[in-house]
């Protein structure tokens, strides 16, 4: 096949629809951006200050993330412009249940991540350099032209990790705010304040994963730490977007009720008590083959702990139909919002109210 044209591949996408762009085009039509949050050493080396890996990369070397590489002491961002994914998706398959439902949004992901999760699901992406991963060529300006050329309404940071390709996700933030457009960021949360705060602090969506409560957990199971977790979900609450938070419930791992009911106590306490709260169901996936799915009543159990730690609004997610993927008024239990799979069939919000006992909603209605 001949060397695809930019303006191909965008044609390619307006006709996409819904589904996926496959297979997908690489060029190298689009050059890498200096990354973000980092200094030189005399040696040559750079010092990457993103987030808590805190990666000291050598002359040639590339950081944990595989997205950051030293040339001649600039440290370059590799998926500056190179998205491997884009889908139109539902605003809802963040998970996002309070912010804007029933929108559309142009939902990309970039290759690379910072964590290394047994359960990936986007493993072949998250786990590779944008070096080695086909991708298309989209520049910021590319990214919000095309989610305006299909009338959405809103860019979605997707899929794997965002926060690790910070110049081309800032850059397309503030395109789409030019613009009008709503943009959703979808983050594991490892991520050091300051750039939490300058970047997804912009964002009027962040859907952030809390994958567990327990250190060794997080050590072991997502290549990670709970500390620096934590204190990017305050660093969210201080910065102003509309946060939503998902947690994946392993057998074995991390569905331990005790443990879960301390992690509900403290989202209360951190982020109050109309924080939503997805618990997602596992399927296995990656290196964690060898699990059973979750049972629906574990998550049913985890819910209910939810609750009971007076989070208001507790989602069940990968169990389709079940009635906990509904919103219901906190003050009178009235349904007001119908979903079937990811998308809304019915909602009967009134200027963000309640009809019948007039409770306000939290969220962004």
């Amino acid at each position: 096949m001949a060397d695809p044209t930019r303006r191909n591949v965008l044609a390619m996408l307006a006709g996409c629809g819904a589904c996926s762009l496959a297979p997908h085009l690489v060029w190298a039509a689009v050059e890498t951006g200096e990354a973000l949050y980092y200094s030189r050493n005399s040696d040559g080396s750079a010092q990457c200050e993103a987030c808590p890996n805190a990666c000291h990369i050598p002359l040639g070397g590339m950081g944990r993330c595989r997205t950051r590489q030293n040339r001649k002491g600039v440290l370059y961002e590799l998926a500056y412009g190179r998205p491997a994914m884009a889908h139109i998706d539902p605003i809802e398959k963040g998970p996002t249940f309070h912010a804007w439902p029933g929108i559309d949004a142009l939902a990309i992901g970039t290759a690379g991540c910072n964590l290394s999760c047994k359960y990936c699901q986007n493993w072949e992406l998250s786990q590779v350099s944008p070096l080695r991963a086909e991708s298309l060529d989209m520049s910021p300006a590319d990214v919000v032209g095309r989610a305006a050329d299909q009338n959405l309404k809103a860019v979605s940071f997707t899929y794997t990790e965002p926060l690790v390709a910070l110049r081309y996700l800032s850059e397309t933030i503030d395109r789409a705010k030019e613009k009008g457009m709503l943009t959703q960021i979808v983050t594991g949360s490892y991520l050091n304040p300051r750039p939490l705060k300058e970047v997804a602090g912009r964002a009027d969506i962040v859907v952030a994963a809390l994958k567990g409560f327990e250190e060794s957990f997080y050590q072991e199971v997502v290549g990670g730490s709970l500390k620096p977790v934590l204190t990017a979900l305050e660093s969210l609450r201080d910065a102003g977007p509309w946060i939503e938070i998902v947690n994946l419930v392993v057998p074995g791992l991390n569905d331990d009720i005790s443990t879960i009911c301390r992690m509900c106590k403290w989202l209360n306490a951190n982020l109050g008590p109309d924080v939503p709260l997805h618990f997602l169901r596992f399927f296995p996936a990656y290196r964690l083959r060898n699990l059973p799915r979750t049972p629906v009543s574990t998550l049913e159990a985890a819910r209910r702990a939810a609750m009971d730690e007076g989070l208001r609004y507790v989602y069940l997610g990968n169990v389709p139909g079940h009635d906990a993927n509904q919103t219901y008024c906190h003050g009178c239990n009235r349904k007001l919002i119908t979903r079937v799979g990811f998308r809304v069939v019915s909602n009967e919000l009134r200027d963000g109210r309640c009809p019948d006992c007039g409770t306000t909603i939290p969220g962004r209605f």
